[in-house]
């Protein structure tokens, strides 16, 4: 029932930041030029956050982003800091094709469920050297299309079961997408379940935006609800620094 993910070649990995394994930064995307350039965006943007900022914590954000060429770019982007306490975030990176991914954006939630969490994982995990977390960097998996039982649910017109108490985003949806702002942030999704409400969002807006497809979205978890920002043009500088503030506040749209 998947059967339009189809793969042609192998995802390639990379992280860039710092961790604490690490003394200081790090860096495996200079041989991957699409994922350099996105690092470069990374450390542009933390070095243009208010001093305040930069030493503030903020969640985490799992993200999605148009890559050249129909290929799709996926990761996690981490509050983090290197041996000694300095700040600096991590970011865990892969691009690769996923055929025709483009027009069924709406199930990346579902399928990139499992590289995410993995991701996630090692941007935690306690290493004792840093060769150690660029090897398991570079054998992330391919990303692999798989639970085709959940095709069915994806397309559910009404709020999956776990969603008990859902507000009716459709016309505040429908109002960000008419007023044609590059940049918004969807209210929270209480639901018993946040793959559940990740995925509903992301069926919502794909209801809302027709043939569309974004060009990036991040999703972070606040006070346990899923938040989602969709930006409907290229990432700028600024960017970075909306991220961070949206990471510790409450849904809402700009």
């Amino acid at each position: 029932m998947l059967g339009f993910f189809k793969l042609k070649r192998s995802w390639e990995w990379a992280a860039y930041g710092k961790h604490p394994v690490a003394r200081d930064y790090f860096s495996t995307c200079d041989h991957i030029p699409i994922l350099k350039a996105f690092s470069a965006w990374v450390e542009k943007g933390f070095q243009s956050l208010k001093p305040g900022q930069s030493k503030e914590s903020w969640n985490s954000f799992r993200f999605w982003i148009k890559g050249p060429q129909k290929d799709l770019i996926l990761g996690t982007l981490h509050d983090s800091s290197d041996s000694i306490g300095r700040k600096f975030p991590l970011l865990i990176i892969g691009t690769g094709p996923l055929k025709d991914w483009e027009k069924n954006w709406e199930m990346l939630t579902h399928i990139c469920e499992k590289t995410w969490t993995r991701a996630e994982y090692l941007a935690c995990k306690r290493y004792s050297d840093i060769k150690m977390l660029e090897s398991d960097i570079r054998a992330m998996p391919t990303l692999q299309a798989d639970g085709s039982d959940h095709t069915d649910k994806n397309h559910q017109a009404d709020p999956p079961q776990g969603i008990t108490k859902s507000p009716d985003l459709k016309p505040q949806l429908r109002e960000l997408v008419q007023n044609g702002k590059a940049l918004f942030q969807i209210a929270p999704l209480p639901s018993s379940d946040l793959q559940e409400s990740a995925d509903h969002l992301h069926l919502l807006l794909k209801k809302e935006l027709g043939p569309y497809t974004p060009n990036a979205i991040f999703t972070t978890v606040l006070s346990g609800e899923e938040n989602m920002i969709v930006f409907k043009r290229p990432l700028v500088t600024e960017d970075f620094s909306f991220l961070v503030e949206a990471a510790k506040l409450p849904g809402y749209g700009r």
